[in-house]
């Protein structure tokens, strides 16, 4: 009697344990820019988030820039962009001029390219992308949500789609 007894907690914990890991995916993608290419996000402070995106949408924000060019390999990325195209890029995908105040919203953002002869980068996968944007929005000091985003030119010639599906992420993460 205690054999099927034990037998049926082993199986009712497998199932439970097997239900848990289905429900949770690190990459899971709550719209369709983020299926289209490798996207991690992250809503660190929910009861900020309206204040947050409050202030990027009456043009309280500041902008943090910076771009991490290859260091083992001989860098592509700085012959096609600079921290001003990034800037500008960013400021027309939110489309409200920049003029912060008091409790601005600070995005920080760095612009990453994909150094393929890092001797850590030991997968072929992991050499697949060009590079990816990190983006983190923070009142004050305060992180409220960051996002990452893989492009995939050597050019960088779809950073500007991959920064448009991180501001329309931000937007709509306010649940």
């Amino acid at each position: 009697m205690f054999k099927y007894f034990y037998s049926l907690i082993i199986v009712l914990f497998a199932y439970i344990a097997w239900l848990s890991m289905s429900e949770i995916d690190p990459k899971s993608s709550r719209l369709a820019c983020q299926k289209e290419a490798t996207t991690f996000e992250t809503i660190r402070k929910p009861e900020q988030m309206s204040e947050a995106i409050k202030a990027l949408k009456s043009g309280n924000y500041e902008l943090d820039s910076e771009i991490r060019f290859s260091k083992y390999m001989k860098s592509q990325l700085g012959k096609y962009l600079s921290v001003e195209d990034v800037d500008k890029m960013l400021k027309e995908v939110i489309g409200v001029v920049s003029k912060p105040s008091d409790n601005a919203l600070i995005i920080d953002y760095s612009v990453y390219e994909n150094d393929k002869k890092d001797p850590g980068k030991k997968t072929k996968k992991s050499k697949l992308y060009a590079g990816y944007i990190y983006m983190n929005f923070k009142i004050g000091k305060t992180s409220v949500y960051d996002i990452q985003i893989d492009y995939k030119d050597l050019e960088a010639k779809d950073l500007k789609k991959r920064i448009e599906c991180a501001i329309s992420s931000f937007l709509s993460a306010d649940l």
